[in-house]
């Protein structure tokens, strides 16, 4: 069981959301910024903890990073 935390409205928890509404979506840096209006700069060290929990992925595609709802997520959907 995963000890993260965020806040409410925060990007990691918006896009925690997101996933769980639309587990089989994939956002990359540029939609992550468009769609919750954050800087695309700013996109990976800001779900940088929730990456690290498992609950998104990460993955570099063709020169930009793509992300998933994560394992943890789903598991957390499902049981």
């Amino acid at each position: 069981m995963s000890n993260y935390r965020t806040y409410k409205n925060s990007t990691p928890a918006r896009m925690l959301e997101f996933f769980a509404r639309n587990p089989d979506e994939e956002l990359t840096t540029a939609d992550v910024a468009v769609k919750f209006d954050v800087s695309p700069r700013s996109v990976t060290s800001t779900l940088r903890d929730a990456v690290g929990e498992g609950l998104i992925t990460r993955e570099r595609v063709k020169g930009t990073s793509v992300y998933r709802a994560g394992p943890a997520l789903q598991r957390n959907r499902h049981g």
